[in-house]
């Protein structure tokens, strides 16, 4: 998917959530899922945020690959717990709703996911190619429901 896609998706999941929190600053907690959602694409230098850290990038797409380690839902789940006993729990819970959008809408995809990497080569893949006509009338349905979400 495209970053917007991904970007937009995670802004629309924190803005849902964000009424299950009784939150100091929901402004922050916003970001935060934000950031999480185009995070997982940091495994290849092609991405938006790949190419803003370009050293970070290169890295880990030579140690791990692309959507392998960081496409995971256990990596996910374990980011979540270190955040959850360093920080504010609500801050992990931004981060995990955020990274997990990301990665279940990576699943529609052609190239798919490894939800369980590394301990299994079980593939999730879909229908969709980043920059298709699908992918651009999500992100048009997910703005619809991000400004629905705020006026309402």
């Amino acid at each position: 998917m495209m970053f917007k896609t991904h970007l937009s998706l995670g802004v629309l999941a924190g803005l849902f959530f964000m009424r299950q929190f009784s939150l100091e600053d929901p402004w922050i907690f916003l970001a935060i899922v934000g950031f999480s959602s185009i995070l997982p694409d940091i495994d290849t230098k092609n991405s938006w945020i790949g190419k803003r850290f370009k050293p970070i990038s290169w890295l880990f797409s030579l140690l791990f690959g692309h959507r392998k380690i960081f496409h995971s839902i256990l990596f996910a789940l374990f980011i979540f717990i270190v955040l959850y006993f360093l920080t504010i729990g609500y801050i992990a819970a931004a981060f995990l709703i955020g990274y997990v959008v990301h990665i279940l809408v990576d699943g529609f995809t052609v190239n798919g996911i490894k939800p369980f990497y590394p301990f299994s080569k079980f593939e999730i893949k879909g229908f969709l190619r980043s920059g298709d006509l699908m992918d651009n009338l999500l992100f048009f349905l997910i703005i619809v429901g991000i400004i629905w979400l705020s006026i309402g």
